[in-house]
C-alpha cells in the first residue's frame, strides 16, 4: 500500500535519477511502476528527461509540490503529479502531462521516487539503465521547453536556466 496521500514528500529523502529506456519501452513504463511503487509502498513519477534541465529542476519541484500539499493548495490527487505540474511550469494538469510525460517515443527518462533508499531498486526492477547526465540542460532542451530564444538573450546564457526555475515557481502564481 502507498504511502497516505495527505503525507507531505520529504524533498530531502527522495531520489531523483536518469536513465536511458530502448525505444518502444515506454509504453508499459508507466504501468508496471504504478505496480512497482503499490509493492514498494513508495510513490514514483516517470517523466521525459529531454525538458528536464539539471537535478535542481526536479528539486524545485519537489519543494514547490511539497509546500502545495502543506497548504492544501495542491492541484493534483498525488504528490508526484503535483511535482509533473510544478516541474512543467503549466497551470492544468492535463498540459503537464502533454508536455512531461513519458510517451512511447521516450528513451531518456528522470526518474522521482518518494524515497531515496529505493531508487536502485526502481531502476533495477523497470530495466532502466541509469545515466544522470540524461537530466543535464542544455540550449536545445530550454527550447523544448518553451523557452523563447528572445528571453534566453535577455538573460544571457548563464542565467539560462533561472528561466526554468522561474516557470516551475510561477506555477503558485497561476493557480
Amino acid at each position: 500500500m502507498g504511502k497516505d496521500e495527505g503525507e507531505v514528500i520529504d524533498v530531502a529523502g527522495a531520489g531523483i535519477g536518469g536513465g536511458r529506456i530502448p525505444v518502444g519501452k515506454a509504453d508499459g513504463l508507466l504501468s508496471e511502476s504504478k505496480v512497482l511503487a503499490a509493492r514498494l509502498g513508495i510513490e514514483t513519477l516517470l517523466m521525459d528527461a529531454d525538458l528536464i534541465l539539471g537535478k535542481v529542476h526536479i528539486e524545485s519541484a519537489l519543494e514547490h509540490a511539497s509546500r502545495a500539499f502543506e497548504r492544501g493548495r495542491n492541484v493534483a490527487t498525488t504528490k508526484m503529479l503535483e511535482v509533473m505540474l510544478y516541474a512543467s511550469g503549466e497551470r492544468q494538469l492535463s498540459s503537464a502531462i502533454e508536455k512531461m510525460g513519458v510517451r512511447p517515443a521516450t528513451t531518456r527518462v528522470a526518474v522521482v521516487v518518494s524515497e531515496q533508499s529505493k531508487l536502485a531498486d526502481v531502476f533495477q526492477s523497470l530495466d532502466i539503465e541509469r545515466d544522470d547526465s540524461v537530466l543535464e540542460g542544455d540550449i536545445s532542451k530550454l527550447a523544448a521547453f518553451g523557452i523563447a530564444k528572445e528571453e534566453i538573450e535577455c538573460v544571457g546564457k548563464e542565467k539560462a536556466y533561472d528561466l526554468v526555475l522561474e516557470r516551475v515557481a510561477r506555477v503558485d502564481l497561476l493557480k
